[in-house]
C-alpha cells in the first residue's frame, strides 16, 4: 500500500517520473496548460535515486510473500 500511495507503483508496475515517454498527450489535455514533461523531468532529477529504482522490484517480491503467507493461514483456519 505503502508503493502504490506514493506512486511508486501503478497497475502492478513502476510508474515514477522517468517512464514518461513524452508522447505529449498530458499536455494537450492539461487544463492548466502545464509542461508536464518538462515538469516531470525535474521531478526525476530531483527524486529519483537508486531507492527509487530498486523498490518497485522489492515491493512486488514482499507482495508475493505476503499473498503466500496470507493463504496458509487461511488453509490453516478453514
Amino acid at each position: 500500500m505503502y508503493a502504490l500511495g506514493f506512486g511508486i507503483i501503478h497497475d502492478g508496475e513502476p510508474a515514477y517520473a522517468s517512464k514518461c515517454r513524452k508522447c505529449g498527450k498530458c499536455e494537450e489535455h492539461c487544463p492548466q496548460e502545464l509542461p508536464i514533461m518538462e515538469l516531470l523531468d525535474d521531478v526525476s532529477n530531483d527524486m529519483e535515486g537508486i531507492l527509487t529504482k530498486a523498490m518497485p522490484p522489492i515491493f512486488k517480491v514482499y507482495l508475493s510473500f505476503d499473498r503466500m503467507m496470507t493463504r496458509r493461514k487461511a488453509n490453516k483456519i478453514g
